[in-house]
């Protein structure tokens, strides 16, 4: 892994989703870019605005994602371990003609194992304040498929997990990780999987 470090986006489900371009991938709003299997930035990780997150909750739509989907399109895949959580902020588009205000907070993760793309040892993992976020725990460890995207002014990378929520999957054991939509997997399982598994655009 490379110690370096970049900003990055859990989706929370996305309120502009429902405009019926939608649903997952890619996302419709102005901000996409083409994914990527680096996760990695030549920047420093801003600090994490104090407070908790400000989410509104709304009713929003995702496609479902399943892990097989997760295995033949996430560009990057790692387990980390939350470090910090930080309190809303705001990210500005590159300009008024490229979509409009997002309302996120981040999660600082240290990265336990990178799985598959170019992942620092350091990120950052950033949820919409639109939908109840995924409910990390400072100390807990998390396998999430994810893909980049560069959002607001400065364009930094972001990473936004396959399928939003559907992409975080908590740790059950030391070698087990679920969630609720797809169920639980095991470590060993994955790597062998994601090694038989070429990556589809």
């Amino acid at each position: 892994m490379r110690n370096r470090h970049i900003a990055l986006v859990v989706g929370g489900v996305l309120v502009f989703a429902l405009i019926a371009v939608g649903l997952y991938p890619p996302i419709r709003d102005g901000f996409e870019d083409p994914p990527s299997s680096s996760a990695s930035a030549d920047r420093e990780l801003p600090p994490l605005p104090p407070g908790p997150p400000r989410v509104k909750s709304v009713e929003a739509l995702t496609e479902r994602a399943t892990l097989d989907d997760m295995i033949a399109h996430a560009p990057v895949v790692f387990i980390g371990r939350v470090a910090a959580i930080g309190g809303s902020e705001v990210v500005s588009p590159a300009s008024p003609d490229e979509g409009f205000e997002l309302t996120v907070h981040r999660t600082r993760f240290d990265v336990v194992e990178a799985m598959r793309g170019d992942t620092a040892s350091v990120v950052d993992v950033a949820q919409f304040d639109v939908v109840e976020p995924v409910p990390f725990e400072i100390g807990a460890s998390y396998l999430i498929f994810s893909e980049t995207r560069q959002l607001g002014s400065l364009k930094l990378p972001y990473l936004v997990p396959y399928g939003y929520h559907q992409g975080v999957y908590e740790q059950l054991a030391s070698e087990l990780f679920g969630n609720e939509r797809n169920g639980s997997i095991a470590i060993a399982t994955l790597k062998e999987r994601l090694r038989g598994s070429a990556l589809s655009r």
